[in-house]
């Protein structure tokens, strides 16, 4: 159901792209909510003798307008995602021959590495939605990701003279700044802070979002949460904050 929902959220981007799961559960998921609607009418219908029809269809035809545009949306971000131009939405205008070559697009797997509608999505997650792998590409770009609390500790020791908040979000202000396409990322979602201690450092995460962040797959709503290196930290449904960006910035 999360994807279905993510297509919703995302129902006007037409720039970036999708992997074939994000498109297929959206499908499949349309797909039976339009049947649930088609069965609950025709229950009522039953029930009433014939009447409420007219009800019955402006509900549906409603639905259906809703839906036009994400629907749209995600079907031309999954073309971006093998690379080709949403404009190939109009192969299927073909007679016989073009809705079956549009299928097959439509089920051909991402394009490898980045093209440019953006990142490959199926190398920035590891599974479900909200399950990015977090030694993905683009932590380890960063040599200290995976070094030891210690070494961690030292390299703050060494950086007590650069700032010790982080702030995150999409407002321009922030330390971090998130993309505009992620709305359910607060404009002033999270802080980071170091505290130093005889030596020693600790990072406290700090929610302050409206749609809540989580730590290794828990939950961290308006709530302050000790963090380390290599946890995984996911702002709203589908932001994961990056390690590097992290460090860099300390």
């Amino acid at each position: 159901m999360n994807w279905y929902l993510k297509v919703w959220r995302h129902g006007f981007d037409f720039n970036s792209r999708a992997r074939r799961k994000e498109y297929w559960m959206f499908a499949l998921f349309n797909y039976l909510i339009l049947f649930a609607i088609v069965f609950v009418i025709g229950f009522m219908i039953g029930l009433s003798g014939g009447s409420g029809s007219e009800f019955g269809g402006l509900v549906l035809g409603l639905y259906q307008i809703a839906v036009l545009i994400p629907a749209l949306a995600v079907s031309i971000r999954r073309l971006h995602d093998i690379g080709k131009s949403g404009w190939w939405m109009f192969i299927s205008l073909i007679p016989f021959a073009g809705p079956v070559w549009l299928l097959v697009l439509l089920c051909t797997d991402s394009q490898p590495g980045t093209n440019q509608w953006g990142a490959n999505p199926k190398e920035e997650y590891s599974g479900d939605i909200g399950s990015r792998n977090p030694y993905s590409r683009e932590t380890n770009r960063y040599n200290g990701a995976n070094a030891s609390e210690e070494r961690a500790t030292e390299r703050f020791g060494r950086s007590a003279n650069r700032p010790r908040v982080i702030t995150i979000g999409r407002s321009r202000s922030c330390d971090i700044v998130v993309d505009a396409k992620y709305g359910d990322v607060s404009r002033n979602h999270a802080t980071i802070s170091v505290e130093y201690d005889r030596g020693s450092a600790r990072m406290v995460f700090k929610d302050e979002s409206s749609f809540g962040s989580y730590i290794n797959g828990q939950k961290a709503h308006h709530s302050e949460k000790q963090i380390r290196e290599n946890d995984q930290i996911r702002l709203g449904d589908d932001y994961f904050l990056s390690w590097h960006d992290i460090n860099s910035r300390i």
